[in-house]
């Protein structure tokens, strides 16, 4: 009986808030079909070329586990939302540049440099030690296919907004990581 009361209570509160939050919210659509036009204008490629967008399954630090959209080819942006024990986490901007020559048999130059911006958009229940993080990484692409690959990145970050004053020091420079498993439609 429980354990029904509180998957409905879930369920509704993660269907409406989110959905509306995530889709609804018309600065966030427009920022985002901004930003896929930059890119596609940045990148110098055209409409017709395929494999832009990917999708990937993230492990990292500090973002958790999350899941991560992304589009372009060799500038790319991409959105991504993290989820901890306790929910949704931190979302994040991510803008990714590839760096290198591009292989023989591959859509992607193999290195590239990220800027990310991570923000809590959600409530949570359990102190956070900052509301925003700026964090510049540099990465690996590792492909299988055309399709599928790991990316590995490691980089340094910049927490600021620190809401509430508290006795415990927080570091200026977080060390900072992810690596995750992609899938390129």
């Amino acid at each position: 009986m429980i354990y029904k009361k509180t998957f409905r209570l879930i369920r509704r509160k993660l269907s409406v808030s989110i959905f509306r939050k995530l889709v609804f919210n018309k600065y966030i659509s427009t920022v985002v079909f901004t930003i896929a036009v930059l890119v596609q204008y940045v990148s110098g490629g055209s409409f017709e070329e395929r494999y832009k967008f990917d999708i990937a399954a993230s492990y990292g630090f500090p973002e958790t586990l999350c899941l991560k959209l992304r589009y372009g080819n060799n500038f790319q942006a991409g959105i991504s939302q993290a989820f901890d024990t306790h929910g949704l986490g931190a979302s994040a901007m991510e803008l990714y540049y590839r760096l290198g020559e591009k292989p023989r048999f591959s859509e992607q130059k193999p290195w590239y440099a990220l800027l990310g911006a991570a923000i809590y958009l959600f409530e949570t229940d359990y102190k956070k030690e900052y509301s925003f993080l700026l964090y510049p990484r540099i990465g690996r692409t590792f492909e299988f296919s055309k399709y599928l690959g790991i990316n590995a990145d490691i980089g340094f970050g910049a927490p600021f907004g620190r809401k509430e004053a508290s006795a415990d020091p927080i570091s200026p420079v977080i060390l900072t990581g992810s690596i995750n498993l992609y899938f390129r439609f």
